[in-house]
């Protein structure tokens, strides 16, 4: 009830435009807030992006289209719970100006790396694999975002596993769903690596000519 509660008070505050809260918010935490979200959204933009690209080439086949399409629309819906859930808690937690994570934010991270950007990967393998040539610089793009962004991911990750021991009395779940989203990011980078690696190939005719 308590939490229905404050998410009315944030919702109030959000529609009647109200700024004094924004004003007592933490920088360090809007920051990390807006960083994580351009994170998120530059992923989302290029799962979008590299359908588009492939929908227009008959190299890639309709059921590798539509999986990519698939994943896509579940990336879309995590995002927009991952924001809403962020908001929920930047706003309207009973610590104020301290962001608590819970376990919808545990869950909804893991399910995004687990159920969205892994097979987003592997499908982009698929892709360079079953292609002859570059389909897009999108690919491209992709590889090398989905390089950077896990190895964010990892170091953030490893920092808040090191806050948790000092701020949680119970942890031991909680760093276990961090770990666990560690050893996919790094699954994730060396699967990137590989789609680059398949993609550079190509070009390197056109480098030697």
């Amino acid at each position: 009830m308590d939490n229905e509660r404050r998410f009315s008070q944030c919702c109030c505050f959000l529609v009647k435009g109200e700024t004094h809260n924004l004003k007592d918010m933490d920088c360090r935490k809007l920051f990390w807030f807006l960083f994580i979200l351009t994170l998120e959204f530059g992923d989302l933009v290029l799962d979008w992006e590299f359908f588009y690209e492939i929908s227009k080439t008959d190299e890639v086949n309709y059921e590798l289209q539509t999986s990519i399409l698939a994943f896509a629309v579940v990336g879309s819906v995590l995002f927009i719970l991952i924001v809403a859930n962020k908001i929920y808690l930047f706003c309207c937690n009973e610590y104020g100006n301290h962001e608590e994570e819970n376990a919808y934010s545990f869950g909804l991270s893991i399910l995004s790396t687990f159920i969205e950007d892994l097979p987003q990967i592997v499908l982009a393998i698929f892709v360079a694999l079953t292609t002859k040539e570059l389909v897009s610089p999108v690919q491209i793009a992709k590889s090398v975002y989905a390089i950077v962004e896990p190895c964010i991911q990892i170091v953030m990750n490893v920092v808040e596993i090191r806050n948790m021991k000092k701020q949680y009395k119970q942890n031991k779940g909680r760093i276990i769903c961090k770990v666990i989203e560690i050893i996919i990011s790094v699954i994730i980078v060396l699967c990137s690596i590989t789609l680059l690696i398949n993609l550079v190939k190509p070009l390197e005719h056109y480098i030697n000519m």
